[in-house]
């Protein structure tokens, strides 16, 4: 009896350092939501320092070839990184889910038929 419990003791301590583990390794949702916070930023950064596009531009509803590529470009990005859902994203950038499903499908069609301008502006944005 005292020995399957034991045992049984073993066993749940194994759990609960895995489950420990876990948690030291894996982010709070504070910490998720701040490292969000910070791509996004680096992702705008890079936005304006390579395409003069800012925030508010990117949020208008201007459709300027230029702006709506980066726009497409930021959506692509953020949506690979799983860092916001679709619905989130569009709340960043002032856009329906619908229209944020549009641009990241349009990125995703330039890269399959590999357009230089596409994967070039993907990774000056991302660097």
């Amino acid at each position: 009896m005292i020995e399957k419990l034991l045992q049984q003791r073993d066993e749940l301590d194994k759990v609960i350092a895995e489950q420990m583990a876990l948690a030291y390794i894996l982010p709070t949702p504070l910490e998720q939501r701040h490292r969000m916070d910070v791509y996004l930023e680096r992702l705008l950064y890079n936005c304006f320092k390579h395409c003069n596009v800012t925030l508010k531009e990117l949020r208008s509803k201007t459709r300027s070839t230029e702006l709506v590529a980066c726009r497409h470009a930021i959506i692509y990005l953020l949506s690979e990184k799983n860092i916001l859902s679709l619905v989130d994203i569009g709340k960043k950038l002032n856009r329906h889910h619908a229209s944020v499903i549009h641009g990241k499908n349009k990125v995703i069609d330039f890269l399959s038929q590999e357009d230089e301008s596409t994967v070039e502006l993907i990774k000056l944005i991302n660097e």
